[in-house]
């Protein structure tokens, strides 16, 4: 079992995983209605140190009551109310996983965090 910030990265994918199966239930319940998704582009991350190299273009989808944003290559997610709630969150996902895998030496890493972390470094600054 992973200690420390290695756990977190395990309880984030656990969380992850789990949400894709709240998302595929809430879409079973809801009359056969495909929720609404589009993409758009993300120009920031609303933290000052923290700069975007290009614009993260993310996923939404639009539930009706619930609005999901994600960036698949990371598989970062944030929910909200309304779309700008939800790309809000995920900024939040982004910055904090950003800042927990810089600390956390490569070697220390598994193949999937290992993935997320060159990733984030491509497009983030600081």
């Amino acid at each position: 079992m992973p200690t420390g910030r290695g756990r977190r990265i395990t309880e984030r994918g656990t969380k992850l995983g789990n949400m894709s199966f709240a998302r595929r239930r809430k879409l079973d319940v809801s009359n056969g209605h495909a929720p609404r998704v589009y993409s758009t582009s993300v120009a920031d991350l609303g933290y000052p140190p923290l700069r975007l190299r290009q614009p993260l273009v993310v996923v939404v989808e639009d539930f009706g009551d619930e609005v999901v944003a994600s960036w698949p290559e990371v598989e970062a997610w944030g929910a909200g109310s309304t779309a700008a709630d939800a790309i809000n969150c995920l900024k939040q996902e982004i910055a904090a996983l950003y800042g927990e895998l810089r600390r956390i030496p490569e070697r220390r890493l598994g193949k999937l965090p290992r993935r997320w972390k060159q990733a984030l470094s491509v497009v983030i600054q600081g």
